[in-house]
C-alpha cells in the first residue's frame, strides 16, 4: 500500500522481527559502504533472481536507519517534511 502525500506510516515496538531487522540493516551498511559511489542502488529479490528492485541511495539509507531502530525494539514513525 502506498500512502498519500499527507499520511503518516508507522510501526509500533515489536511489530517487526528484530534479528531479521538488524540483519537487514547491517547488509545494506554494508552494500553503501563498499559500493560509495553507487546511486540508484539494485536489490535483487530473494527467491527470484529475475526481479530487481531500483532504489535511490538515500532511500536505502533511510531503511537501514529504520531497520537499525526496529532491531532495538523501538517503533518507527515517517512522516512528510511537509507535515
Amino acid at each position: 500500500m502506498v500512502a498519500g502525500p499527507a499520511s503518516i506510516s508507522s510501526i509500533d515496538p515489536g511489530e517487526v522481527d528484530a534479528e531479521i531487522a538488524g540483519r537487514t540493516a547491517r547488509r545494506i551498511r554494508d552494500y553503501l559502504s563498499s559500493h560509495p559511489d553507487e546511486d540508484p542502488i539494485e536489490i535483487l529479490v530473494e527467491g527470484d533472481d529475475s526481479e530487481v528492485l531500483v532504489v535511490p541511495r538515500a532511500g536505502a539509507i533511510l531503511l537501514a536507519r529504520v531497520m537499525g531502530t526496529l532491531e532495538t525494539g523501538q517503533g518507527v514513525a515517517l512522516v512528510p517534511s511537509d507535515a
